[in-house]
């Protein structure tokens, strides 16, 4: 029942994402490599940690509540489908190191690459890493020391 509900609600994001692109792009299929923030060092974000935690605050620092999530794989492969809490927060399960897109409804689409690098540069300490999903599209990185 768990893994039909998974793939129901995969099958239900990808539609609504693509009909979301297809209003505002005639081709969906390369809408999802044109993110529209202004700056190209906010376009994506390379993180270390093994799990994708994100905030999604769109409007001014108002968080986006209980909007769906999704993060697929390099491959393609659905890895995570959820929704933000009341904060607009995520978190996803355990992660790969890998190229991840993830999309939101109500904010849009962006790359998240983990990084095992980025937890050895500080010394194996590790940390923890989160993004914040901001006004179009544009990614920020935040990380907290141990």
């Amino acid at each position: 029942m768990r893994v039909f509900w998974l793939i129901a609600a995969t099958a239900l994001l990808f539609a609504t994402c693509a009909q979301a692109a297809a209003q505002t792009c005639s081709d969906p299929v390369t809408c999802w490599d044109q993110p529209r923030c202004p700056e190209p060092q906010q376009r994506q974000a390379t993180i270390g940690g093994k799990r994708i935690h994100g905030y999604v605050l769109p409007t001014h620092g108002k968080p986006l509540k209980f909007a769906k999530v999704a993060v697929y794989s390099s491959s393609g492969q659905a890895k995570y489908v959820g929704e933000t809490d009341k904060d607009g927060g995520f978190t996803t399960g355990l992660l790969p190191e890998d190229n991840y897109r993830l999309v939101v409804i109500g904010w849009g689409s962006t790359l998240v690459r983990l990084s095992s690098e980025l937890d050895e540069k500080y010394g194996g300490f590790g940390g923890f890493y989160w993004v914040s999903l901001m006004d179009n599209e544009c990614v920020g990185i935040g990380y907290a020391g141990n």
